[in-house]
Formats: structure tokens, sequence, C-alpha cells
């Protein structure tokens, strides 16, 4: 039997190894195999012969082409994968709820879906049958699913683009044999703990209605059936049906049918969880500036409600005397207390001067009216905001680095003055106040507020429990501006202001004080309220405050080296006198008397007097 073949085959192993000295041993080889064949005795093995295995070049070769090729093909995927990872196109065949989008540009596919309607779900809502014929209908709006026809066509646009550079590329392959329908999913994202809330707000109220089949309330008792039995509203099942229903855009009605749950025995603790209500206060809504609804609380004492559980028997109604609780803000009382009391108000005398007026007009009808809840911080220049002359302001007299200048808003001054003074007299926290270079003669010495923009600034806070709203207004029949500040007098208490005035080297010092009273005239608190320095304005400077001045005293001589006995004048509490000659120039430096502790109040001495609390 012949294992190697014939001498054909014997040519070719020649013509294998026919170069080198590897010739002599292929004859070798040969006659060896043919020796070993013809007597019958075992050879090599049969593979060798006629079917010789490359050698190792050969294999060397072969590996090194198969790796050229994978090369080749990796690089031109990758070329591929590169080119697909930049269009700035959808992917072809891509299409969304059967729109076709493929090779469409993000804005021209936000186009298409625009005109096929893509968003048209906009303004529907979907609708949860619950047992006892609740429904739960959630607007759409409300659950965020609201998807714009850009929302689509972005979801469009980012399918499979999600991946690497070659998971992006095996994508666009298929989409280019097999093309790729999106749905409304893809561009779908639920606001999912708004929506388990509302989930969870109706279900709970079907489940006390299921409860309450048995359960009533008379007003004085819950009253129970013992041993009754009903359903419970699975909040967590409801929730997949609304998310499935938008996901779908499937606006019908869906009925829920929940899994059947005996409750044979409800405990008391049960009923306590269902029946139990926490009193609510009213409180102060911004938005209607009015009170919200109070909420009655309602209980019942649990170890009595057991006793007369445990005497019941099955089918028994049982009586449970309820505890209802008022809150200590009801609604009907809070409206009645909102901005019912004038806490304080002061007028002060405007000048003559045309420009001067329209500017403390204008300041004035952007306070009034305004409204600070308990906590807020009121600040002048935000609220009137810069000076300008698109806003209506005009250039009047003003001061401005010691000297006495005309400026852009000029005498505005006045109504941050007034709105101190009068946020003094309501008891307010004053957190910022700076006050003139020179005095003003609308009112007491150091009672005044100076802004100019951006600063300084005025600034207080409402630190009563209750909002204030500003009243500001001018009348110009009467050449006055009025300063209101509206609210909930609680205590009856009120304030009164005593300033003590000094003599310094180049004007004059004020220290004021805040004097507070109980509503008996019993004296609570004295408070330094703010230390101010005016200085003399240049002699032949004309007044800025007042262009058409009253006539007015004549300043005293100056100050002598040897103090006087005679303690400096009060000023009075409407100065007549131009700001360019202070209300009083003192004639010895006075040293403020301060009442700590004074039980009753006390009688101020001429540096030192109170105010009235009002106009």
């Amino acid at each position: 039997m012949k294992l190697f073949g014939n001498d054909t085959n014997g040519k070719r192993d020649k013509r294998t190894n026919g170069s080198g000295n590897g010739t002599g041993k292929g004859k070798t080889n040969r006659a060896a195999s043919g020796k070993n064949a013809a007597s019958g005795r075992p050879g090599k093995s049969p593979s060798g012969a006629g079917s010789k295995a490359p050698g190792p070049a050969g294999r060397k070769k072969a590996a090194v082409t198969i790796a050229a090729v994978i090369a080749l093909i990796l690089a031109v995927t990758a070329g591929f994968a590169a080119c697909v990872n930049g269009l700035d196109t959808i992917y072809p065949n891509v299409s969304l709820d059967g729109i076709p989008l493929g090779g469409l540009s993000m804005g021209e596919a936000a186009r298409v879906l625009d005109k096929a309607g893509f968003n048209k779900h906009q303004g529907q809502a979907v609708s949860v049958e619950l047992p006892l014929n609740e429904v739960l209908s959630i607007p759409a709006e409300e659950a965020g699913v609201i998807a714009s026809a850009m929302d689509g066509a972005r979801a469009a646009y980012e399918y499979g683009r999600g991946g690497n550079l070659f998971t992006s590329f095996i994508t666009y392959v298929r989409c280019l044999i097999a093309g790729k329908d999106l749905n409304y999913g893809s561009a779908f994202i639920i606001d999912e703990p708004r929506v388990r809330e509302l989930v969870r707000k109706a279900s709970n109220k079907v489940n006390a209605d299921l409860l309450g089949a048995d359960i009533s309330v008379d007003g004085e008792h819950v009253v129970v059936v013992k041993g009754a039995k009903s359903v419970t509203v699975d909040a967590d099942e409801v929730y997949k049906l609304v998310e499935e229903a938008f996901r779908n855009r499937n606006f019908e009605v869906i009925k829920y049918t929940p899994q059947g749950k005996t409750v044979e025995d409800i405990t008391i603790e049960e009923l306590y969880k269902t029946i139990y209500i926490e009193p609510e206060d009213a409180e102060y809504d911004p938005e209607t500036q009015s009170a919200t609804e109070h909420v009655v609380g309602m209980k019942f004492d649990m170890e009595l409600a057991q006793e007369l559980w445990d005497k019941a028997a099955k089918g028994d109604r049982v009586y449970i005397p309820l505890v209802l609780t008022e809150p200590e803000m009801t609604t009907e009382r809070l409206n009645s207390m909102l901005f019912r009391d004038v806490l304080a108000q002061k007028t002060t005398n405007l000048t003559r001067n045309y420009a001067r007026n329209n500017n403390i007009t204008l300041a004035a009808k952007t306070l009034n009216g305004l409204i600070l809840n308990t906590g807020d911080e009121f600040s002048f220049n935000g609220t009137v905001g810069k000076r300008t002359t698109e806003a209506g302001y005009m250039a009047a007299g003003a001061y401005s680095g010691g000297q006495v200048v005309t400026e852009l808003g000029g005498g505005i001054c006045q109504v941050s003055s007034t709105l101190y003074y009068t946020a003094l007299l309501a008891n307010l926290e004053i957190t910022n106040r700076l006050c003139h270079y020179f005095g003003v003669d609308y009112l007491p010495i150091g009672l005044d507020a100076t802004v100019s923009w951006p600063g300084p600034d005025f600034k207080f806070v409402n630190n009563r429990d209750f909002p204030i709203k500003i009243e500001a207004y001018t009348d110009l029949s009467n050449y006055t501006l009025t300063v209101k500040i509206i609210g909930t007098d609680v205590d009856g208490s009120y304030v009164k202001l005593t300033t003590s005035v000094w003599a310094t080297d180049d004007g004059y010092g004020a220290q004021s004080y805040r004097w507070v009273y109980d509503a008996d005239g019993n004296l609570i608190s004295v408070t330094e309220e703010a230390t101010s320095k005016y200085h003399y304005p240049e002699k032949e400077e004309e007044p800025e405050e007042s262009p058409e001045p009253s006539e007015s005293p004549s300043p005293s001589e100056e100050p002598s080296p040897e103090p006087s006995d005679t303690p400096s004048p009060q000023p009075s509490e409407e100065p007549t006198t131009a700001p360019s000659e202070p209300v009083i120039e003192p004639t010895e430096p006075v040293t403020p008397t301060e009442p700590v502790t004074p039980t009753e109040p006390v009688t101020p001495t001429s540096s030192a007097s109170p105010t009235d609390n009002g106009e």
C-alpha cells in the first residue's frame, strides 16, 4: 500500500527543497521512505508524503498577509466610523413615531416634527379611574412630559451616538440596512417625584374614603363599624400606569383595578393615622396679599378608643369622641389683622423747586405700596434704582463731597430721610444709615438719612411679626411729602425719639435715642440709635434745600473759648431755617444724658427731648 503518493509527488518535494543544501536531504528522505514501504517496515508518518506542511518561512508570510488584510479592514472601518461620527445629520432611515427623519439636521427634523404635530399632546392629561369613581387627572405640563418638536429632533439625532466610535458605526450600518423607528419614549422624561406625590395624595384619599365606607365623622365622633372590609389602592401600581400612559401618549381614561385585600379588623393605630390631621395656621400669601385657609386639627384619645373598640362586637358601631383643635391663627383672624394699623407716619415740607419736587414725587411713587414680609430687608437704592433721565429724574440741588452741587435726582434724600424717621417710629431695625454732610431743615437734627447712587444706601429690616406696607406720596398743592408704614399693632407699644446736640470744631454733632413704651406708657427700653456729625457750609453758598428760604434767625456768635453755663437750645420738631445754616449753633459741647433704665418718661432737657409719634 502506497502511503506517500507517486514520483510526481517526489518531484514536487524536490522543487520545494530545490534551494540550498536541502536538496540532498530531500533525496535521502525519499529513498528511505521508499525502502521502508517496500520492505513493509514502518516508516515516517504518511502525513509527510505529498502534502508536506509549509516551513517556518511560509507560515510567517501567511500570517503577515492575514494581519495586513485585517489591518486594512480595521483602517477602512475606522475611517468610515470617523466619517459617521462626524455627520451632523440624523442616521439614515431613522424615524420618530413613524415620521421619517433620516439624513436631516436637527433643525430640519424639528420643522418636520412640528408640521406633523409631534407635540399635539400639549394641554392633555393622563386620567386614571380609581375606586369609588375617583378620577386622578395629571396634566402633561404638571408631569413635565411636554416634549417639543426640537426635543424629538434631538432624541432622533442622538440615537446611536452614545457609545464609542465603532458602536456608533455599527448602529449606523444597522439603520442603513434595516432602519429604526423610535417612539415618543426616546424624547420622554417624566418628573417622577412630582407625579408620585400626586399619585400618593390621590391614593391616600381613596384609601381613607374606602375605609370611610364603614367610617364616618359626625362632627363630634368618628363612627367605625367593627370588622369592616375594603380594598386598598397601591400607589406604586398607579404610578406605573400613569408613566406608561404618558410614554405611549395614551390620554384615554385608564381604569385601575386594585388587587383584592381584606381588612378584617382595622387597628386603632391605623384608624388614628387615617383620621389624624395636624392643625395648620393661616399664613400670609404675598401673591394674594391675604391669608391662606387654616386647617382644623383632628385626633382622638387612643387609649379611650381602644377601650371602646375592645368592648364592641363585630358589626357594632363604635363611637369614638373626636378632639378638634383650632389653629392659633385662623384665616378670618389673620385677614382682620393684616395692614389694619398705621404704625408710624411723618409729613415733611417741600420747597417750591420744580425739579426737586419732581424727583421726590417719582421716588415716593416707587416706594408707595411696597410690602415687606417678616424678615425682608428694604434697600432704598435697590427699590428706587439708579436715578436717570430715562426714569424721569431731573437735575436739582444736592450735597456732594461737602459741596452744594446740581445733580440728577437731587432732593430725593428727603424721601429717604422721611422714611428713616418713620421707620424709627415704627420700631423697625435699621441696618444701614448715614447722615448728610450738612444739616437739613425738614427734620430734627440727627434724624436724617442720606442716599446716593450706588452708595451710600439706606436699609432697614421688617423685624415685626406681620408684613408691613409703605405708603409714600406728595401733595404739591400744599408742598408736603408724607410717608406712612402700615402693619399690625399687636401690643400698642410706641416709640419716641430724642436727640442730644453738641458743638464741634467745624460744625456740630448729634446723638439720637429710641425710647420704646408699652401701651400704658411704661418705658420698655432706651437705645442709642445713631451718632451724626454735621458741618457748617460756607457762608456765601446758596442753600440747596430751599431756593426761596424763609427768613431765619441769624446764627449766634462763634463759640467762645470758655464754655458758657447756658445749655444748647433744643431744635424744634419742624425747623424752618435754611440748610446753609444749622438749625442750632451750640455754644458749648453737651454730654447727652443717657436714660438707660428710667421707669417713667424722662422730661427732656434742652439737648434731649422726645418728638411726637406722628405728624
